[in-house]
């Protein structure tokens, strides 16, 4: 069996683009996912919560429209994101 390079304990090597040791490729990115995430479940939430009709329409659609500017925010950033990731490959 070979043995690895570099162990559990043992400090890696900096990445490139200055990355720290243990930072992986597109953090920023995964973090930006995880916003996005959440937002689309309160979206979710408050559709189902209108369809069942225990908010009022103005309601939902005052409470909906700042969060869907926001998604569409942060969507675009993850594409950007990811545009650059997939030139530096």
């Amino acid at each position: 069996m070979k043995k690895h390079a570099y162990t559990k304990n043992s400090l890696a090597p900096l990445k490139k683009n200055g990355e720290k040791r243990g930072e992986k490729r597109g953090e920023k990115r995964g973090e930006k996912l995880g916003e996005r995430a959440s937002m689309l479940r309160q979206l979710r939430r408050y559709k189902a919560m209108n369809k069942k009709g225990d908010i009022d329409d103005l309601v939902f659609q005052k409470i909906c429209e700042p969060i869907r500017k926001d998604l569409k925010k942060i969507t675009k950033e993850i594409n950007e994101m990811a545009k650059k990731l997939n030139k530096s490959n």
